[in-house]
């Protein structure tokens, strides 16, 4: 029997690219029991995550317990997928 996974959008709580509020916004969804996200900060800006944030963003998916099950990105590099 397979598992339902369901995804939380991540700009549920408002639109950040500040590090230190999408820690505190993935640790509120992961307190919520999701397990997976949809990358939507940032989504229809012109913000460019830097590699160094791309990689404290994994980090700290892999601290909550999140994983991406989507994301909202066409031109710019984003830290999931």
């Amino acid at each position: 029997m397979s598992t339902l996974q369901l995804a939380v959008a991540t700009d549920v709580g408002g639109e950040y690219s500040q590090i230190e509020r999408i820690d505190e916004i993935l640790g509120k969804i992961a307190q919520a029991g999701f397990s997976h996200i949809h990358w939507c900060f940032e989504w229809d800006g012109d913000y460019i995550y830097s590699s160094y944030e791309m990689q404290q963003i994994k980090e700290l998916m892999e601290q909550h317990g999140l994983k991406a099950i989507d994301r909202n990105r066409i031109k710019n590099a984003c830290p999931v997928g």
